[in-house]
Protein backbone atom coordinates (compact mmCIF):
# COMPACT_ATOMS: atom_id res chain seq x y z
CA UNK A 1 0.00 0.00 0.00
CA UNK A 2 1.23 3.44 -0.84
CA UNK A 3 1.84 6.21 1.62
CA UNK A 4 -0.75 8.55 0.09
CA UNK A 5 -4.24 7.26 -0.77
CA UNK A 6 -7.09 8.69 -2.84
CA UNK A 7 -10.50 7.12 -3.28
CA UNK A 8 -11.83 7.94 -6.73
CA UNK A 9 -15.58 7.35 -6.66
CA UNK A 10 -16.77 6.45 -10.15
CA UNK A 11 -19.78 5.28 -12.08
CA UNK A 12 -18.48 2.67 -14.55
CA UNK A 13 -20.24 2.54 -17.92
CA UNK A 14 -20.97 -1.16 -17.32
CA UNK A 15 -22.86 -0.47 -14.09
CA UNK A 16 -26.27 -1.35 -15.48
CA UNK A 17 -26.77 1.46 -17.96
CA UNK A 18 -28.12 -0.40 -21.02
CA UNK A 19 -27.34 2.38 -23.53
CA UNK A 20 -23.64 2.50 -22.61
CA UNK A 21 -21.45 -0.43 -23.54
CA UNK A 22 -17.74 -0.98 -23.42
CA UNK A 23 -15.82 -0.50 -26.65
CA UNK A 24 -13.23 -2.88 -27.99
CA UNK A 25 -9.79 -1.34 -28.02
CA UNK A 26 -7.90 -2.23 -31.20
CA UNK A 27 -4.49 -1.89 -29.57
CA UNK A 28 -5.21 -4.23 -26.64
CA UNK A 29 -8.13 -6.40 -27.74
CA UNK A 30 -9.77 -5.67 -24.40
CA UNK A 31 -13.17 -4.14 -23.75
CA UNK A 32 -12.77 -0.64 -22.32
CA UNK A 33 -15.20 0.90 -19.87
CA UNK A 34 -15.32 4.61 -19.17
CA UNK A 35 -15.70 5.52 -15.49
CA UNK A 36 -17.35 8.86 -14.82
CA UNK A 37 -15.70 10.45 -11.77
CA UNK A 38 -18.27 11.41 -9.14
CA UNK A 39 -15.92 12.42 -6.30
CA UNK A 40 -12.32 12.18 -5.21
CA UNK A 41 -11.59 11.67 -1.53
CA UNK A 42 -8.00 12.45 -0.57
CA UNK A 43 -7.13 10.40 2.51
CA UNK A 44 -3.47 11.47 2.45
CA UNK A 45 -1.51 9.22 4.81
CA UNK A 46 -4.34 6.85 5.77
CA UNK A 47 -3.31 3.26 6.54
CA UNK A 48 -4.83 0.14 8.00
CA UNK A 49 -4.82 -3.62 7.63
CA UNK A 50 -8.23 -3.82 5.91
CA UNK A 51 -7.65 -1.10 3.30
CA UNK A 52 -4.16 -2.44 2.55
CA UNK A 53 -5.54 -5.97 2.06
CA UNK A 54 -8.27 -4.65 -0.24
CA UNK A 55 -5.64 -2.75 -2.24
CA UNK A 56 -3.41 -5.84 -2.60
CA UNK A 57 -6.37 -7.99 -3.68
CA UNK A 58 -7.49 -5.39 -6.20
CA UNK A 59 -4.06 -5.23 -7.82
CA UNK A 60 -3.95 -9.04 -8.06
CA UNK A 61 -7.48 -9.29 -9.52
CA UNK A 62 -6.91 -6.41 -11.94
CA UNK A 63 -3.74 -8.09 -13.28
CA UNK A 64 -5.64 -11.34 -13.78
CA UNK A 65 -8.47 -9.60 -15.67
CA UNK A 66 -7.20 -9.77 -19.25
CA UNK A 67 -10.54 -8.88 -20.86
CA UNK A 68 -11.39 -5.45 -19.40
CA UNK A 69 -9.83 -2.03 -19.05
CA UNK A 70 -11.39 0.68 -16.91
CA UNK A 71 -10.40 4.30 -17.38
CA UNK A 72 -11.31 7.78 -16.20
CA UNK A 73 -10.15 11.29 -16.93
CA UNK A 74 -8.05 13.45 -14.62
CA UNK A 75 -9.57 16.73 -13.47
CA UNK A 76 -8.04 18.49 -16.50
CA UNK A 77 -10.54 16.58 -18.67
CA UNK A 78 -7.85 15.55 -21.15
CA UNK A 79 -5.62 13.05 -19.39
CA UNK A 80 -6.97 9.50 -19.66
CA UNK A 81 -5.97 7.23 -16.77
CA UNK A 82 -5.88 3.44 -17.28
CA UNK A 83 -3.09 2.61 -14.82
CA UNK A 84 -1.75 3.94 -11.55
CA UNK A 85 1.62 5.69 -11.24
CA UNK A 86 3.38 2.31 -11.10
CA UNK A 87 1.85 0.93 -14.28
CA UNK A 88 -0.69 -1.24 -12.44
CA UNK A 89 -4.16 -1.60 -13.94
CA UNK A 90 -6.87 -0.84 -11.37
CA UNK A 91 -10.41 -2.15 -11.62
CA UNK A 92 -13.26 -0.43 -9.75
CA UNK A 93 -14.28 -1.93 -6.40
CA UNK A 94 -17.92 -1.83 -5.21
CA UNK A 95 -18.37 1.14 -2.89
CA UNK A 96 -19.72 -1.04 -0.04
CA UNK A 97 -16.48 -3.08 0.03
CA UNK A 98 -14.36 0.06 0.20
CA UNK A 99 -16.57 1.51 2.95
CA UNK A 100 -16.13 -1.64 5.05
CA UNK A 101 -12.33 -1.56 4.58
CA UNK A 102 -12.14 2.14 5.50
CA UNK A 103 -14.34 1.56 8.57
CA UNK A 104 -12.29 -1.45 9.69
CA UNK A 105 -9.00 0.40 9.19
CA UNK A 106 -10.40 3.48 10.94
CA UNK A 107 -11.46 1.37 13.93
CA UNK A 108 -7.95 -0.07 14.34
CA UNK A 109 -6.93 3.20 16.00
CA UNK A 110 -7.68 4.34 19.54
CA UNK A 111 -10.51 6.91 19.63
CA UNK A 112 -8.43 10.04 20.20
CA UNK A 113 -6.00 9.01 17.45
CA UNK A 114 -8.53 8.13 14.77
CA UNK A 115 -7.74 9.86 11.54
CA UNK A 116 -10.17 12.70 10.79
CA UNK A 117 -10.11 12.22 7.02
CA UNK A 118 -11.29 8.63 7.35
CA UNK A 119 -14.26 9.81 9.44
CA UNK A 120 -15.26 12.22 6.68
CA UNK A 121 -14.75 9.54 4.02
CA UNK A 122 -16.97 7.10 5.91
CA UNK A 123 -19.81 9.64 6.05
CA UNK A 124 -19.52 10.48 2.37
CA UNK A 125 -19.26 6.84 1.21
CA UNK A 126 -22.30 5.87 3.33
CA UNK A 127 -24.33 8.67 1.75
CA UNK A 128 -23.41 7.47 -1.75
CA UNK A 129 -24.37 3.80 -1.41
CA UNK A 130 -27.50 3.19 -3.47
CA UNK A 131 -28.17 6.92 -3.93
CA UNK A 132 -30.86 7.28 -6.61
CA UNK A 133 -30.17 3.74 -7.79
CA UNK A 134 -26.61 4.53 -8.84
CA UNK A 135 -24.12 1.65 -8.79
CA UNK A 136 -20.98 3.47 -7.75
CA UNK A 137 -17.54 1.98 -7.37
CA UNK A 138 -14.15 3.16 -6.15
CA UNK A 139 -10.75 3.12 -7.81
CA UNK A 140 -7.94 3.17 -5.25
CA UNK A 141 -5.07 5.43 -6.20
CA UNK A 142 -1.94 5.40 -4.09
CA UNK A 143 1.60 6.61 -4.33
Amino acid sequence: MAYELKLIVVEPSNSGLPEVKGRMAKETGRTEFYCRVIATIDLCAFRGEAIEALDRDNIKQSKADKKHVYYYYESDGNTQVKEDRYGEKRNPIPIAEVLKAVEDSHNEDIDEYRYHRSEWAIGLLKSMIGFRGKKLSVILEGH
